[in-house]
């Protein structure tokens, strides 16, 4: 893991020299390159890639998996507004702040499917899924509807835009849009 790690530090770092010196840094946006996308233009199976390997990382406590599969800035929406994350450091304190809250309910699994998956172009992808958490004794919280945006960047998608389009009480602090 730490050559994952270092390597991604260099990747990073490339990135953003690159755009500094190229004066293109006003299209500064910070992404991990760490998940292996399907090979495909299939909708379902690159938003079933994007929601397992979100989900497996919460679990897993690994934040630069999870945030590999994000462009930043990226916005967060619910019922209540949007929230614009813009760097790193927001997107981890949104990601620890939602591991707390599963580790608080006691929650033993994520269960989440996409339900519609749609590419609106090459490189564009709108999904909508639901998310549910397994408890102690087999019980099911209720379905959450999310909807997501899903841009290509290169060979790799990346979400931009999440929005919780149902409202129920175990959606998690992270999604109250103030900051």
């Amino acid at each position: 893991m730490e050559a994952i790690g270092g390597s991604l530090a260099l990747s990073f770092l490339g990135n953003l020299l690159y755009q500094i010196f190229s004066n293109e840094w006003q299209n500064l946006s910070f992404s991990f390159d760490v998940v292996d996308m399907p090979d495909t233009q299939d909708p379902f199976a690159i938003a079933s890639t994007l929601l397992k390997v979100t989900e497996q990382s919460y679990w897993d406590r690994d934040f630069e998996t999870f945030a590999s599969c994000f462009r930043i800035p990226h916005i967060i929406g619910s019922l209540e507004g949007d929230r614009i994350v813009e760097t790193l450091e927001e997107l981890r304190a949104i990601f620890d702040t939602m591991g707390a809250h599963y580790e608080a309910l006691g929650a033993l699994a994520l269960r989440r499917e996409a339900y519609e998956a749609v590419l609106v172009d090459n490189d564009n992808l709108r999904v909508m899924f639901t998310s549910q958490q397994e408890l102690p004794n087999r019980v099911l919280t209720n379905k959450i509807n999310f909807y997501s945006e899903v841009e290509r960047e290169g060979e790799d998608w990346k979400i931009t835009l999440t929005r919780a389009v149902s409202s129920d009480e175990t959606l998690g602090p992270s999604f109250i849009p103030d900051r």
